[in-house]
């Protein structure tokens, strides 16, 4: 599925002129029944590879941490920020619309300014 999802990242870009180009460092998945470690995993994951920015996949809906989704965006997004990560997140139910993606390219333009 991350092929999937990095190929829509840089489409939903392109039809909004988003013409971004990311060298790509680092592709994990995380636990999604372990609510409150994972945060921290894809802060220090992103940390440890020198990421500039990170797309994140929201937890399925099936897993322990979907009932918390909210939470887990803000505790990601908020840990990303404290180490100099730009985060873009697709919650898992929304991969076929554009909002994220655009969003997510948004947020890493606002970001790192470029």
């Amino acid at each position: 599925m991350v092929t999937w999802l990095v190929e829509r990242f840089y489409q939903v870009g392109a039809a909004f002129g988003l013409q971004q180009t990311y060298r790509h460092v680092l592709c994990e998945s995380y636990d999604s029944e372990q609510p409150l470690g994972v945060p921290f995993q894809i802060g220090d994951s992103c940390r440890r590879s020198q990421a500039q920015a990170a797309l994140v996949l929201g937890p399925p809906r099936e897993t322990r941490l979907a009932a918390r989704e909210g939470e887990f965006s803000h505790a990601v997004r908020h840990i990303l920020d404290s180490v100099g990560v730009a985060a873009g997140w697709v919650p898992f139910a929304e991969t076929t619309t554009t909002r994220p993606f655009l969003a997510a390219h948004l947020d890493f333009f606002t970001f790192t300014g470029t």
